[in-house]
């Protein structure tokens, strides 16, 4: 309901006003208008709606209803002003934010020196360094017997004595900053800048006593230029998943500021953990294996969405599973390495690499038919009967299997597998095949 309040209230103030005066002087009236300064000129009433980024300075308005009224604006700043005599308010802030009277002399207002319609933090109006006409400040919300402020007026410290020269303000902009979520080790930079809106030389120190942030600047000296002051933040030694902020303290001999930072540090992202076994646990030549990945997880609660395959270790992935964890693959030679490489849901990857251990109980049963020994006779006899020798023992496993049925079928596929080709290579030397076989293949043949 506040917010509906706010837009229906803005319309009350939305006129058509011109060429009218206050005293004989001109009434400005400004509405929706950004980034204008007003310095040293007649004025009898100065209104302001909707606008922002205003500049009023070295004016002088007496003897009218309200002196200066605002209302849904922000940013505009008022310095070095006699709001004097005036019949009800010196000034009138309503609906509006993030504004700044300093170095005015406000007195002998009938009702209000400053008055703010709002009660809402966010409407506050700073008012410090401003002569009250008393040396004991403001009364009302204040403490002493000068001009009345009302609540939601910030008007400590004020000046003693009436402003009479061009006195340094200071200005910062912006005065908050959230860094947002950091991985914990990351460092960034943010700037804020410093400004002389007042006359004479500004002369500000920065202090902080944060551990995370420094800045790259401590004091200076500013009259028209923008100083430009960057926070630099580290996160390394910070704690994971917590949240930091704290203040950078700006004093001056033209009033003080704070300004807010703030950050999150991002939960450790770990990396999975790679792990494999593989069944059976003690392989011989010729077994069928699976490899069994399923011990491998996401420590940090997630999934693993990839698993690679390297079977032989040569750096290049021969298989690749998308969530699932187990391959089947055939041994055919002696001690080697596997490595396993696992991807989780964050993309973070870890590696593990093992040797599987076969014991060589069977080498004279390997034959080797390299591409030369078909121009070397003196070797076919001897393939031959190497053949025959296998095919024969090969016959007899697979009588073994029916009569005791002593291993399981997935041996019954390797035999049957091999001593098709190991006949097709004795029909080969014996002149009986039409075509040649594989060349340079190795045909194995280990008993179970």
């Amino acid at each position: 309901m506040m917010g509906e309040w706010k837009e229906a209230d803005l319309s009350i103030f939305i006129h058509n006003i011109y060429n009218n005066t206050v005293n004989g002087k001109p009434l400005l009236y400004y509405k929706n208008e950004n980034n204008i300064i007003l310095n040293g000129i007649e004025v009898g009433q100065i209104i302001l709606v909707n606008c922002s980024n205003f500049e009023i300075r070295n004016i002088n308005i007496k003897n009218t209803d309200v002196a200066i009224q605002i209302a849904h604006c922000d940013d505009v700043n008022i310095s070095h002003c006699n709001i004097t005599s005036n019949n009800y308010f010196g000034i009138w802030h309503h609906y509006s934010s993030c504004n700044q009277i300093h170095y005015c002399n406000i007195y002998n207002n009938t009702n209000y020196g400053v008055y703010n319609y709002n009660s809402d933090p966010e409407y506050k109006v700073d008012a410090s360094y401003n002569w009250w006409g008393s040396a004991d400040g403001p009364s009302v919300a204040g403490p002493g017997s000068g001009d009345a402020v009302s609540s939601n007026v910030i008007y400590e410290p004020w000046l003693t004595e009436p402003w009479e020269g061009e006195n340094p303000i200071l200005y910062v902009h912006p005065i908050s900053h959230d860094f947002g979520n950091m991985d914990v080790g990351e460092e960034a930079d943010w700037n804020f800048y410093i400004e002389n809106k007042g006359g004479g030389t500004l002369s500000w120190s920065i202090s902080e006593s944060l551990s995370w942030a420094s800045v790259s600047s401590t004091s200076g000296t500013t009259t028209t230029e923008i100083d430009e002051i960057t926070v630099h933040v580290d996160t390394t030694g910070l704690e994971a998943g917590k949240h930091y902020d704290g203040y950078i303290y700006i004093t001056s001999n033209g009033g003080n500021e704070e300004v807010y930072i703030e950050l999150d540090t991002n939960e450790l992202q770990q990396k999975p953990f790679a792990d494999f076994t593989w069944y059976p646990s003690s392989p011989e030549l010729g077994n069928q294996i699976y490899l069994d990945a399923s011990a491998s997880y996401d420590p940090d609660g997630g999934s693993i969405v990839k698993y690679e395959w390297d079977l032989n270790n040569d750096g290049i992935i021969d298989e690749e599973k998308a969530n699932d964890y187990l391959l089947l693959y055939v041994i055919n030679e002696t001690d080697f390495n596997i490595k396993l490489r696992v991807t989780d849901d964050e993309g973070q990857t870890s590696e593990v690499t093992k040797t599987i251990e076969i014991p060589d109980t069977a080498t004279h049963h390997v034959l080797v038919v390299p591409t030369y020994y078909e121009e070397q006779e003196n070797h076919k006899e001897y393939i031959i009967e190497n053949i025959k020798s296998q095919l024969k023992y090969k016959l007899y496993k697979i009588i073994d299997y029916y009569k005791k049925e002593s291993f399981n079928k997935v041996n019954l596929s390797f035999i049957f597998h091999n001593a098709i080709k190991l006949e097709s290579f004795y029909n080969y030397y014996k002149g009986e095949e039409i075509y040649s076989p594989h060349k340079n293949m190795q045909m194995m043949f280990y008993p179970q």
